[in-house]
């Protein structure tokens, strides 16, 4: 019985069972019924304008929008994973036209010599080609970093740009091997790819972080540290990878999160040391 029974004393019986908030009941369970939309790749992407800074054509390339984005967790190597999507497969600019291509940080970067050597060396051999997918995969990303770090080399840019590719262009690797079982040749020939590529944002950080003003792609000099550090420990560099961790946790001025990866850093390399 409702708590509106005693009115059929007043000869009210109709309203026995009313709902005191009937109306917003009834607004909840019509919301309950509409289907919650499963997010997809695409719903974070959008189609970006750009005129090519080498050839002057106009251009689209799928960029990601980033207010979308929630971060997961983020890896040793200071790489982040994101939930539905990897942003990262989309962060080279690519011209269709002419070849041109550089992480979108670096896109707009170029001097006048700089553009003649890649009309010259890009340009002059390139073949059109244009991407109608409405997403990219991660065979396509590897072939689209695969370009910018031959474009970064061609216009001889920054130590920090070609390390960076280096190091993006390997993750992307990593990304392609993780469906390919580990005695396939695929796996063999990215694995290879892999630390070479590693070996090479390595090499090319150190020489960013001696001769290069800070920011350097985005990073600060803390952060920059702990890269080299934690790039430095898995290619077996753990006497300058503690070192640079060293750095970072007697620096009064580090941010207590660089500092407390810095301190597991030291710990994993005097762990597996034993």
């Amino acid at each position: 019985m409702g708590i509106f029974s005693d009115l059929s004393k007043f000869g009210l019986d109709e309203l026995q069972n009313v709902e005191v908030y009937e109306e917003k009941k009834t607004e909840k369970a019509q919301a309950s019924k509409t289907p919650v939309k499963v997010l997809e790749e695409k719903d974070f992407l959008y189609e970006k304008e750009y005129t090519c800074v080498v050839c002057d054509q106009k251009f689209t390339n799928l960029s990601v929008r980033n207010n979308k984005l929630r971060l997961v967790k983020q890896d040793q190597d200071l790489r982040p994973r994101y939930e539905v999507i990897d942003p990262l497969k989309y962060d080279v600019v690519s011209c269709p036209h002419c070849g041109y291509s550089a992480i979108s940080k670096c896109y707009n970067a170029l001097a006048g010599v700089q553009r003649k050597m890649l009309k010259e060396k890009i340009g002059a051999n390139f073949q059109n080609s244009t991407y109608m997918e409405d997403t990219i995969t991660y065979d396509e990303a590897v072939l689209r970093h695969k370009l910018a770090l031959a474009c970064s080399i061609v216009k001889q840019g920054k130590n920090s740009e070609r390390a960076y590719t280096c190091l993006k262009l390997g993750w992307m690797l990593e990304s392609l091997m993780e469906d390919i079982p580990d005695n396939n040749w695929k796996h063999v020939k990215y694995s290879k790819e892999v630390e070479e590529c590693m070996q090479n944002a390595y090499d090319g950080f150190k020489l960013a972080f001696s001769s290069e003003e800070f920011p350097i792609c985005g990073m600060n000099e803390h952060t920059m540290t702990l890269l080299i550090a934690q790039l430095g420990r898995r290619l077996g560099d753990d006497e300058n990878a503690k070192r640079m961790a060293g750095m970072l946790i007697t620096n009064r001025n580090v941010p207590d999160r660089i500092k407390e990866l810095a301190r597991d850093l030291k710990s994993q390399i005097d762990e597996e040391s034993k």
